[in-house]
């Protein structure tokens, strides 16, 4: 088998749904980012505490950055992985903008998900959420679109450097082209699929930093087995939202400089709709 029917094989072995979410002129629909999310009336407002830059201990509301109507976007999901009902609702605590990388960031994203979106009405945020940190609403749309894993992610976990061996010059930027063909030209906002990747894979810093280690400070020091078995179970991790910058005429959200922020989740966890689970990684160049 040459390098391009490998390339074919690797296309049809590792190709993943991903449903890319851009900015609508159309004012309807549930799907939005920003705004007044739809709450239940005993929904508790999400605040997360953590130290910022001086190392003081703040607490601050999150913010809330996007809604999804399941049922909405269902036709769209074509492996099925998200519920075919519902409202999930994302949130991130702007002020800190934690990166994910130490267990103590647990907690500064959020996502919760409602079954029944008539018994929802449409909720304010607190008076301590600080008007530079509500985003306004912005209505969505959402397409989908074949999606192959970033090369790191593809060296990481799916044998890319097996393909590519000594002639990896040669063929990255048709690999590269393949992959990006099909998407729409500025959107990077995204359920599912792969993640888009600023710097380096991160699937293995979710598992690492659920058990406890902490990249604060580099690369924590861990055992071979320990290694071996967090490389293993970083591919129980999957995307669940990848969230570009968001800019209006009169608004930017930017995410620490160019940069995007992933929402990640096991795959047993998706499926048991445990998304009080989730884990964030923030990326910026």
């Amino acid at each position: 088998m040459d390098i391009n029917e490998q390339m074919q094989a690797f296309y049809a072995a590792h190709e993943k749904n991903a449903i890319f979410l851009h900015e609508s002129d159309t004012v309807s629909g549930r799907t939005h980012f920003g705004g007044d999310p739809l709450l239940p009336p005993e929904f508790v407002w999400p605040e997360y505490t953590g130290k910022d830059f001086h190392g003081q201990v703040r607490t601050n509301p999150l913010s809330f950055l996007l809604q999804v109507d399941c049922a909405a976007i269902h036709a769209l999901d074509k492996d099925g992985l998200l519920p075919d009902h519902g409202i999930l609702s994302f949130f991130y605590e702007l002020d800190l903008m934690q990166w994910g990388y130490d267990p103590s960031h647990d907690g500064c994203a959020q996502v919760f998900y409602f079954e029944n979106p008539d018994d929802l009405t449409e909720t304010a945020p607190p008076e301590t959420l600080e008007p530079c940190f509500r985003v306004p609403q912005i209505y969505a749309e959402a397409a989908a679109f074949p999606d192959l894993p970033d090369a790191c992610e593809g060296f990481a976990f799916y044998g890319l450097g097996e393909i590519f061996g000594d002639e990896e010059d040669e063929y990255w930027n048709n690999f590269y082209n393949d992959r990006t063909e099909a998407y729409p030209a500025t959107v990077r906002t995204k359920l599912l699929g792969y993640a888009d990747l600023i710097q380096d894979e991160f699937l293995t810093d979710c598992e690492s930093v659920s058990r406890g280690f902490s990249y604060g400070n580099g690369r924590p020091e861990m055992t071979q087995e320990e290694e071996a078995d967090i490389h293993l179970h970083a591919q129980d991790w999957i995307l669940l939202l990848q969230m570009d910058s968001l800019e209006t005429r009169d608004y930017r959200l930017d995410f620490g400089g160019d940069g995007r922020i992933y929402f990640c989740i096991r795959k047993e966890d998706l499926a048991a709709r445990r998304f009080d689970r989730v884990h964030l990684i923030l990326q910026c160049s």
